[in-house]
């Protein structure tokens, strides 16, 4: 319990109260999860259209990221979750309204825009609520309520969908009000304020703002690398159900097999900033990727069902011992009223992974075959160890150039 306890001591609480609110919002996160089959069984809609729907929420998730980013600069934190939460509940009940495919498109798109609005917002009010030195903890206690709300609601969806799908709609609906109304009631707007030279310089300063996170050399280096390993997330929904079936697995053994990774998650992540807080962020990010990569290329050489739990068990691990370090990263690079829109980029990468991940998987499995697949997953993920070792000397100048300009960034090393 002493240990418990000190792994959630210390924190403000509007970091505590914006965990609830993504408890209760994940937790009625059903949509997501059913859509293709929704959209097959519901809507009747060929497996062609369903896979262009799909890529259509990730484009949304991929616009929604940066715009959110930039709202939270510009209109404030609280505001922007306002938006997102309230707009995103009212999108998803338009799409689950929706008959015609154009329309189902359509709110597709614009629900994924405004509801992925609220995530470079949240990262920007931990960033300037939680001291630096607890942000790593923060962002992996977010991370674990984030894939313990998401599998509470994939058990309750299955049992939703049942009695019709609209409840799925109207459920996440209603968590993601009630999300909104917890903001509007207990979160404060925590966005730094603007010097005067800053707010004199009007819209010269804004659109160089915009443009600064990708005029950042050592930050897009950090980002582009994200990007090369966000693509390896996704094959655990996309390729990996499908090679398991090839090789005489049922969708059950699947669905059982990748539970592995929330369980692991819920279990080991709390604990995850003390084992890797010793060592210098590089060379976990490092470790993180060979994990990732290892886990997805172990399929490349064996079948079995051992093997498939194995390679969740590998690169679970991976995932979990990263997943506090990137976002603070991010946050020590981005200038304090820039918090917004560098951690809109952050998640850009994913949502650009969404979108090239699934043509990608399918066009090696089409051309080259599974194996080829994941033995390609696994450079990728020792391409990615090795760029986190590369860019480690310039970013690790960048946190001693901001400590010597009393700049307050977190006390990991790089």
């Amino acid at each position: 319990m002493g240990s418990l306890r000190s792994l959630v001591a210390g924190l403000p609480r509007t970091f505590w109260v914006l965990w609830v609110g993504t408890l209760i919002n994940r937790m009625g996160g059903f949509v997501y999860p059913f859509l293709a089959l929704y959209l097959t069984t519901e809507r009747k809609l060929p497996v062609d259209q369903v896979a262009q729907v799909v890529a259509l929420y990730g484009a949304g998730s991929f616009a929604g990221a940066f715009l959110g980013g930039r709202l939270a600069d510009r209109i404030g934190r609280r505001r922007t979750l306002l938006i997102a939460l309230w707009g995103g509940g009212a999108a998803m009940l338009a799409l689950g309204l929706s008959q015609r495919t154009g329309a189902i498109a359509l709110w597709t798109f614009a629900l994924a825009l405004v509801q992925d609005m609220y995530r470079p917002a949240v990262n920007a009010i931990v960033a300037d609520v939680v001291p630096p030195p607890d942000r790593a903890r923060a962002f992996g206690l977010q991370y674990w309520v984030i894939n313990f709300g998401f599998a509470v609601a994939a058990v309750l969806a299955g049992f939703m969908a049942r009695r019709g799908y609209f409840w799925l709609f109207a459920g996440d609906a209603a968590t993601t009000f009630a999300y909104g109304v917890l903001v509007l009631l207990k979160v404060p707007e925590t966005r730094p304020e603007h010097v005067p030279a800053e707010a004199a310089a009007g819209g010269e300063r804004h659109g160089a703002d915009r443009l600064a996170p990708f005029r950042d050399p050592v930050f897009f280096a950090f980002i582009a690398i994200t990007f090369l390993l966000t693509l390896l997330f996704f094959q655990a929904h996309l390729a990996m159900p499908i090679d398991m079936k090839a090789h005489g697995l049922s969708e059950v053994t699947y669905g059982v097999v990748i539970a592995l990774n929330g369980v692991l998650i819920v279990l080991l992540q709390p604990f995850a900033s003390r084992l890797t807080e010793r060592h210098r962020r590089s060379v976990v990010l490092a470790a993180s990727g060979l994990l990732i990569g290892a886990g997805f290329g172990l399929y490349g050489l064996y079948t079995t069902l051992f093997a498939y739990a194995a390679g969740v068990v590998v690169f679970t691990v991976g995932e979990i011992i990263q997943a506090g370090i990137s976002p603070t990263i991010v946050s020590d690079l981005a200038p304090p009223r820039l918090r917004g829109t560098y951690q809109g980029v952050y998640h850009m990468a994913w949502g650009l992974a969404s979108l090239v991940s699934p043509w990608a998987s399918g066009v090696v499995l089409r051309d080259y075959g599974a194996p080829a697949l994941w033995l390609g997953c696994f450079a990728v993920g020792a391409a990615s160890a090795a760029g986190h070792l590369l860019i480690a000397g310039p970013r690790r100048r960048r946190l001693v150039e901001l400590r010597a300009a009393a700049v307050p960034v977190s006390a990991g090393e790089d």
